[in-house]
């Protein structure tokens, strides 16, 4: 006769590959979802691959964030994000100065343009 276990079957967590104490965390009150907590483990060229990406983003809000600044304290209209797309992205990639910005994916940086305008 064959016994059957009645031990819980221990889960991974799909994202870091550990046991659920350090994978999803699910927060809730009265019953209602909130939110789920994640833990990420990169490895060294993952950390690489979002450094690179983080820094890129960063520069393309700070040229654009200078461009609107500098604008708006010389009087000049509200630099719209279609022209900022253009010149800080597009023809950035183009230059020899800002040449690596075409290694990365246009959506983080135009991302990083998205969360300007609403910042």
């Amino acid at each position: 006769m064959r016994t059957v276990s009645t031990a819980p079957v221990r889960r991974l967590c799909r994202i870091c590959l550990v046991p659920p104490p350090h994978g999803p965390k699910s927060y809730s009150i009265g019953g209602v979802q909130l939110r789920y907590g994640y833990r990420a483990y990169p490895d060294a060229s993952q950390r690489r691959a979002l450094a690179q990406a983080f820094g890129c983003a960063r520069v393309v809000w700070n040229d654009c964030l200078r461009d609107r600044k500098e604008a708006h304290a010389a009087g000049r209209p509200y630099v719209k994000s279609a022209e900022l797309a253009l010149l800080r992205i597009t023809q950035a990639k183009r230059t020899e100065e800002r040449s690596w910005l075409a290694d990365m994916s246009a959506v983080v940086l135009q991302q990083a343009l998205r969360d300007l305008d609403t910042a």
